[in-house]
């Protein structure tokens, strides 16, 4: 007879060791299960990619009323992307934080690989779920103190003019208006559901960020008023088309970048004409999109900083059928032929200013997916 014990004879028979072995290791496996299982019940996971964007365009027509600039420019989605992780749950005693207005307790805890972006506040996620959990304890005040854990892997340069702020923001809409992540808690009823959809994700996201609401779309679309007004391009600027983006190393503030573009007097010929490239973008013009591709605060990010124009230069020097610094900067893209062509300019890299964050990548569909696509 075999034991734990060699050298010691158990005082029960043979078939009555095995049973009871049998039956410890039986206890132990289903207690170990349901724990599993209740855990898992009572939390809610949903992971999501959101893409960075680039600007084909950007023109400034004034300043409203409110003091915002209003703005017409034209957006494209790459497939460069930051991961995100939601967990929902039931939160414990002590980690509610109270809401504003009527809203119940919760808690908001974000991590994320990346030291540069904050895990308070002052994240533009933290916002997004701020303002949903508000108004969802508002439509249903007897619903649990829920805690929201969120990882972010960041992959998108920060603070590049490639709103990968924005982007996050978006996910963060996506996946807390989503009953799939609020069924697993055991508290998405009917009730719930029909909250969630009354939501009205569009304001949400124009309340989290003026470049929210395209990244939710994502895509080619024309953006007007703030960046809020979306119109698609169809068939939109073609997916795939190889790009090198360049991000110096610094950073350029978007309120110093336009409060920078007010003091000039820009030159007519500095403005992109939006209507032909919307024209060129719906015809499939590439050359004719290449050719259109303006951006007015691209001129006082020059002159602030001479990198930018060098970085441009040596793009085209590598080879690039196209180059444009993106939204406020600094960012800088440049559009190839081909894969390779793109791979033998990254291979170049040595040209670009010291401490330059090179990333290749490629035009897609974008928005906020739920599986991820190729970096390059």
């Amino acid at each position: 007879m075999r034991t734990f014990f060699p050298g010691r004879r158990s005082l029960l028979p043979d078939n009555a060791v095995s049973t009871h072995l049998a039956c410890t290791y039986l206890h132990g496996f289903t207690m170990v299960f349901s724990q599993v299982l209740r855990y898992n019940w009572h939390m809610g996971k949903i992971t999501l990619f959101s893409h960075a964007k680039i600007n084909l365009s950007l023109d400034i027509e004034g300043i409203r009323p409110d003091g915002y600039h209003a703005v017409r420019m034209v957006l494209q989605s790459l497939r460069l992307c930051d991961q995100l992780s939601f967990h929902l749950s039931t939160a414990s005693a002590g980690e509610g934080e109270p809401g504003a207005d009527p809203a119940g307790p919760f808690c908001i805890r974000i991590t994320s690989d990346s030291e540069s972006i904050p895990s308070d506040s002052r994240n533009i996620v933290h916002k997004a779920a701020s303002l949903i959990f508000r108004e969802i304890y508002r439509l249903i005040p007897e619903l649990p103190p829920m805690r929201l854990d969120v990882h972010i892997r960041k992959i998108i340069p920060v603070a590049a003019g490639l709103a990968g702020g924005s982007g996050n923001g978006a996910a963060m809409i996506t996946a807390l208006t989503d009953p799939k992540l609020w069924r697993k808690t055991g508290f998405c009823g009917p009730r719930l559901e029909t909250a969630l959809k009354e939501l009205d994700t569009a304001d949400l996201a124009l309340k989290t960020g003026a470049d929210v609401p395209y990244c939710m779309k994502g895509g080619t679309m024309l953006a007007e008023g703030v960046g809020e007004v979306l119109t698609p391009l169809v068939p939109g600027f073609p997916e795939g088309i190889p790009l090198l983006l360049v991000k110096p190393p610094f950073g350029i503030s978007t309120a110093a970048a336009y409060a920078a573009y007010d003091q000039l007097t820009p030159d007519p010929a500095s403005r992109p004409d939006t209507e032909q490239l919307c024209r060129a973008i719906r015809e499939k013009d590439l050359p004719g999109c290449l050719r259109l591709m303006k951006n007015v605060l691209e001129i006082t990010a020059m002159e602030s900083h001479e990198e930018i124009g060098q970085i441009k230069k040596t793009l085209y020097e590598l080879g690039a059928l196209g180059a444009m610094m993106s939204g406020s900067g600094p960012t800088v893209f440049g559009m190839f032929g081909s894969a390779a062509e793109a791979r033998k300019a990254w291979h170049g890299r040595s040209l670009f200013p010291p401490g330059s964050r090179i990333l290749l990548t490629a035009t897609a569909a974008g928005g906020v997916t739920r599986a991820r696509l190729s970096h390059r």
